[in-house]
């Protein structure tokens, strides 16, 4: 019987989290599973965009998709991520993973998506799917060091809070070129290895002007996304330096925190080529260099 490609259902959902988290969390060293790291892509609501290879009934492979809206320079796509591409031990060599991400650009193409995006560096495995890779992003790293500086009273620092902090989209809509429309189970997000996430508020006259959202795993920080008003930088880079050992940065070269921090904040950076992207729609098929300029916040990821 030949392999079966469809959605997964509601009842299949625990026993898929448990074997992704096999997979992706404790094969790995690390905690907090999926489901908790990924609430709207994992909840109920998304359950029609997971998708399974079932063998003789069983389940052989799957990934996550799910659909998003992404804004560049004023302009809407209609866009679908994928991760936690997986095919069980069992039965790894029979091309599985080739067959659903195929099923899964059938259905893409089919509700009107006009791109897919994933992250890997199996880049040449994607390629043989028509993936093209096209990442200009960049991953800094300021060494490891002894806390310096000082804690400044105009930066606010908290746990990220989504009713919140959703606010924040109308300064990275205004500061940065593009952005993933996050809802507010999106804002839930917890990047691995994180262990929690933080919303650093740098205020003038009373009005959060400046922001990071930062990742944190022991006196590691991990920087998914600085925008705002240039001034409060520095004053985010000396509350992050304070209570950090090591900073992790994940950014742009478009974007103004990236030139800030190559400015200021003695970055060592590299280029981090992860981003597959998969041109669907007749414009994007005919103009794949468009997908040069484009990045997505290590924090809206899966």
């Amino acid at each position: 019987m030949p392999p079966l490609c469809r959605s997964a259902t509601a009842a299949e959902m625990p026993a898929l989290c448990a074997m992704l988290d096999r997979e992706f969390i404790s094969d790995r060293g690390r905690t907090i599973s999926l489901s908790r790291r990924f609430p709207s892509t994992l909840g109920i609501g998304n359950v029609d965009n997971i998708l399974l290879a079932l063998v003789a009934g069983e389940t052989a492979a799957a990934l996550l998709s799910r659909p998003f809206s992404w804004q560049f320079q004023g302009k809407r796509y209609k866009g679908a991520m994928i991760g936690a591409v997986c095919t069980g031990a069992a039965y790894r060599g029979q091309g599985l993973a080739t067959l659903l991400l195929g099923y899964a650009a059938s259905r893409f193409q089919e509700q009107g998506i006009e791109f897919a995006v994933l992250w890997s560096t199996q880049h040449g495995f994607y390629e043989k799917s028509g993936w093209i890779c096209l990442d200009h992003g960049m991953f800094g790293d300021s060494g490891e060091r002894n806390h310096v500086g000082s804690a400044l009273a105009e930066v606010e620092v908290r746990p990220l809070s989504p009713a919140e902090d959703s606010r924040l989209d109308a300064i990275s809509a205004r500061y940065m070129p593009g952005k993933v429309a996050r809802s507010l189970a999106d804002w839930e997000q917890l990047p691995v290895p994180a262990e929690r996430v933080d919303a650093l508020l740098w205020k003038r006259d009373g009005k959060v002007a400046a922001y990071a959202l930062a990742g944190r795993a022991g006196t590691t920080a991990f920087v998914y996304e600085m925008a705002g008003d240039e001034e409060g930088f520095s004053a985010i880079w000396r509350m992050l330096a304070s209570s950090c050992a090591r900073i992790l940065v994940n950014d742009h070269p478009r974007h103004e925190s990236c030139r800030w921090l190559s400015a200021h904040a003695g970055i060592a950076w590299e280029n981090k080529r992860l981003a597959m992207w998969l041109p669907l729609s007749v414009e994007l098929k005919a103009a794949p260099q468009t997908f040069a300029d484009w990045y997505i916040s290590y924090f809206d990821r899966i």
